[in-house]
């Protein structure tokens, strides 16, 4: 056989082959086209379905937007409510003060309340009252414990710090309000200043309150045994109610509320009061 008729039919083999291949790889790639087609397709679908699912979830937190803005308004409308732990109603107390028309009933264990755990919020509460006492357009009625029980609820409040009082008068935001408490009343500096001292201090703070803020007061009474429920009632309309606490530690528990049965039951106590009550000045020395 010649070396011609050899390479011819090398050459008819290759080419073959290479037609074989071609169509192999024709056929391979149509293959892979189609995949690639349905991968294409289902990647669509997973896409479309990742949108749906992405309106739906944004859909579903406009509606519980919604429903939290519902619950929200629904809350705010009942006619009592829970406020929370002494002092963060603090203000809320002092907004029945601030809206009050005609006639305000405070009745408190301290004139100068939350003035030491508050102190901001005191110095609205001060205004407010001296305001409505200088405009002579309200009607102020105060009751608060005598200077005896007063001296005995501080003692009781802040019993739990008597032990570690060296330590606690120490906490940054206890040593501000110490030290600011003592500059203006003139007590001994943080590093002197006892337990006992403080208590002393606070007292007579009570005592200072209560003869010079509501010395213009309509009525001012002690009541001269302790009493579970302090309450501020505006015009017979709202009010802010707390009971306290000493189940561990000391504490109070507020709420607010324009339901009229339980503004009545308030009213009531307080005329009841009355009755464990004497006018302010009566068979009690004061010095300021």
């Amino acid at each position: 056989m010649s070396g011609e008729m050899i390479l011819g039919g090398a050459g008819v083999i290759l080419t073959a082959l290479g037609v074989g291949l071609t169509i192999w790889a024709i056929r391979f790639a149509k293959k892979q086209g189609k995949e690639l087609v349905r991968q294409s397709e289902n990647l669509d679908q997973q896409t479309t379905a990742l949108v749906e699912v992405r309106g739906s979830l944004s859909t579903q937190l406009q509606d519980l937007k919604r429903h939290a803005d519902s619950l929200q308004k629904i809350h705010e409308a009942l006619s009592t409510r829970y406020l929370g732990e002494f002092p963060n109603f603090n203000e809320r107390i002092t907004d029945q003060i601030s809206k009050a028309k005609k006639h305000l009933r405070i009745v408190s264990d301290t004139p100068a309340y939350g003035h030491f755990s508050a102190h901001l919020n005191w110095l609205k509460y001060k205004y407010e009252l001296e305001s409505k006492i200088a405009n002579k357009d309200v009607t102020i009625e105060l009751m608060v414990l005598d200077q005896k029980h007063r001296l005995r609820e501080l003692k009781k409040q802040l019993s739990s710090y008597e032990t570690i009082w060296n330590d606690w008068k120490l906490q940054p935001e206890i040593k501000e309000r110490i030290e600011q408490f003592a500059q203006k009343e003139s007590v001994s500096s943080l590093s002197d200043l006892s337990y006992n001292e403080f208590i002393g201090a606070l007292s007579k703070f009570d005592d200072k309150v209560l003869c010079d803020v509501f010395s213009g007061a309509d009525t001012r009474r002690e009541i001269f045994v302790p009493v579970p429920l302090h309450f501020w009632v505006c015009d017979d309309l709202s009010a802010v109610f707390e009971f306290p606490s000493y189940s561990d530690g000391y504490t109070a528990y507020g709420f607010e509320t324009s339901d009229r049965n339980i503004i009545g039951s308030l009213t009531s106590i307080y005329d009841g009061y009355k009755e464990i009550s004497r006018p302010f000045g009566e068979d009690a020395q004061y010095q300021t």
